[in-house]
């Protein structure tokens, strides 16, 4: 894919996105994480969407809409930066090719923002790590480690935002990220249509993690595919002991 495809199939999309992703330095990373995925999708087996039209809607719009969501909500301003000017720090739980993390570095401000994208997966870090130098990103980190083990040393409860994508039903994603979140913070789940099915089951250990009343803001694809995503805000700190092992999350005792 050349860099004027990209440029017509995401302008094509593009229109009800912030500025900020639409000018011609977003757009260059933006392309920049298009390529890295098609050429490590070779070494690494990232993603089974390669083809143009496939990357630019299923990652990289489906990363940005979200983004337009919050600014709508007030949780971040219009130039996607915290309200209050602080420093917004964020985490991508269950990162895997970078969805949304590199998405979101690619257009947020650098000297306002720091993302960390964490994966179990090592070969996924790395193509992180490699699409963010290649771009020239310079606020996005990745590690390598397992969420539940993570939130229970230095990176706990010190996110503005923590994040996932795809990562597994809510009521085992709230309790992967709500450690993470600082108290006045937020979860947000990047989820499918379905995804108000999934809250009675996630009712009540999201307020056992100090997570406040679940809102879900529903919205669709240019190419018609539904999305949703569930907003917690962080209102109390999180029980020690908490997140428990992946298996007794996964088992729900």
């Amino acid at each position: 894919m050349t860099y004027e495809q990209f440029s017509t199939l995401y302008n094509a999309q593009a229109a009800c996105l912030p500025e900020s992703c639409r000018c011609e330095d977003a757009m260059m990373r933006l392309y920049t994480i298009c390529e890295k995925l098609v050429e490590n999708n070779r070494k690494y087996n990232l993603t089974a969407i390669t083809d143009p039209e496939g990357v630019v809607e299923k990652h990289i719009v489906d990363s940005l809409l979200p983004l337009a969501l919050l600014a709508d909500k007030g949780i971040l301003t219009p130039e996607l930066r915290l309200p209050e000017g602080k420093m917004l720090r964020l985490i991508d739980v269950g990162a895997g090719a970078g969805f949304p993390s590199l998405p979101f570095a690619a257009v947020m401000p650098g000297e306002t923002t720091r993302i960390l994208a964490v994966d179990a997966t090592a070969k996924k870090v790395r193509h992180i790590t490699e699409t963010a130098q290649a771009a020239g990103i310079g606020h996005i980190a990745a590690e390598a480690g397992r969420a539940e083990e993570l939130a229970t040393g230095r990176l706990r409860e010190s996110f503005s935002i923590a994040t996932a994508r795809a990562v597994a039903e809510l009521r085992i994603l709230v309790e992967l990220t709500a450690p993470f979140a600082a108290v006045g913070g937020w979860v947000i789940a990047l989820k499918g249509s379905r995804a108000a099915e999934e809250i009675p089951a996630a009712e009540k250990i999201a307020k056992v993690l100090g997570l406040g009343a679940p809102e879900v803001v529903e919205y669709t694809l240019p190419s018609g595919d539904g999305r949703a995503l569930v907003i917690y805000k962080k209102e109390r700190k999180t029980p020690e002991g908490y997140p428990r092992a992946y298996a007794k999350i996964k088992a729900g005792v």
